[in-house]
């Protein structure tokens, strides 16, 4: 029930991001996914879907490892060479990212390194596209969310270096 999911949440980190929009959703969710009851075979659209797995696995965040070169420089593309971001189990690696070849104004790179003056328009999208409403795994998402990758480009440009997202 709840305590298999406030249990899961023990597993991942609290700490803020440093932006008050991402916490305070965070914060919400987290006491939306520990009210829920878990799903269960008799939950209408849970019925399909074998649940039991979950609950007798245990699952713990991706952890930030660091790569060798050659386990992935085949996957990038020459076009992208000055425009590319690399993911390792989700997260950014700032060290083999570059997006210096994207245009003046366009933004490419992680949530937590979002220019201030672009806030706003971050806190107005952000969380909009999925509504935890009686979901406990939309919940749980959102309250362990950590960081995210962020590409903005202002209406006005026209993007010439296309961006590789490797993950």
């Amino acid at each position: 029930g709840a305590s298999w999911i406030a249990g899961l949440l023990n597993g991942f980190s609290r700490k803020d991001t440093g932006l008050d929009f991402v916490d305070r959703e965070r914060k919400t969710a987290m006491d939306k996914a520990i009210s829920y009851p878990f799903p269960t075979a008799r939950t209408e659209d849970w019925r399909q879907v074998p649940l039991r797995s979950l609950t007798k696995n245990s699952f713990k965040a991706s952890v930030d490892t660091d790569v060798n070169p050659d386990d992935y420089s085949g996957y990038f593309f020459r076009e992208s060479d000055k425009s590319r971001i690399l993911l390792v189990n989700g997260n950014y690696h700032a060290e083999q990212s570059d997006v210096s070849a994207l245009d003046d104004g366009v933004y490419a790179g992680t949530l937590a390194g979002l220019p201030k003056e672009l806030h706003a328009k971050a806190e107005a999208a952000f969380n909009k596209i999925s509504d935890y409403g009686d979901d406990p795994f939309t919940a749980f998402n959102t309250a362990v969310f950590a960081n995210t990758v962020v590409v903005y480009v202002p209406k006005e440009v026209k993007v010439e270096a296309p961006l590789h997202i490797v993950h």
